[in-house]
């Protein structure tokens, strides 16, 4: 004879029940284990960064910190005053080239440009104004000496101040007024 097992059918079912048992409850600890672990890690990783930020901070409140700073700076503040230097330096130059000076070549210029017969006995300079005093024989000579000025390169105005007759040499003294051209020819 055989026997019955009346209770096979429950105990498949508590079998398979069991099994979603277990699932259900792994299911369960995976869905709290992974956040908790998430937010254990993210609690680790906050505290590594304040520690790194306290001890950069530490580092910035250091007595060496300061000392560089303040090298620094000052070296900063230097380096604004040559930059400010510089640009005023850079602009006298620009003044200087408009304004312009009186060079040798000038001077050999100008010369070079007087007729034979006439010396230079004086001259001034200032401010782009060039003051000559000049002597000759011959009275004619005075116009041509006009002339050849103005078509001199740096010469941009010829005036004439006076003509004399020096009884005591039997010479002319003529006083001219040239206003020099500004800034670099090229």
């Amino acid at each position: 004879m055989k026997d019955f097992n009346f209770f096979a059918v429950y105990e498949q079912k508590a079998s398979g029940a069991r099994y979603g048992m277990i699932a259900a409850v792994l299911v369960v600890l995976v869905v709290i284990a992974v956040p908790v672990g998430w937010w254990w890690m993210l609690k680790s990783e906050a505290a590594d960064l304040r520690g790194e930020a306290a001890a950069i901070q530490s580092w910035l409140d250091s007595p060496q910190v300061a000392a560089d700073l303040n090298e620094f700076d000052a070296k900063n503040a230097r380096i604004e005053n040559l930059k400010a230097y510089a640009d005023t330096v850079e602009k006298s130059s620009e003044s200087i080239e408009q304004i312009g000076t009186l060079s040798t070549g000038d001077l050999e210029s100008i010369a070079g440009a007087l007729p034979s017969e006439v010396n230079i006995e004086s001259l001034d300079y200032a401010d782009r104004n060039l003051g000559l005093t000049l002597r000759f024989a011959d009275r004619a000579i005075a116009a041509e000496t006009i002339l050849c000025l103005k078509k001199a390169d740096r010469v941009e105005d010829v005036t004439l101040g006076v003509i004399r007759y020096l009884d005591g040499d039997g010479l002319y003294e003529m006083v001219l007024y040239c206003r020099m051209k500004g800034g670099v020819l090229g």
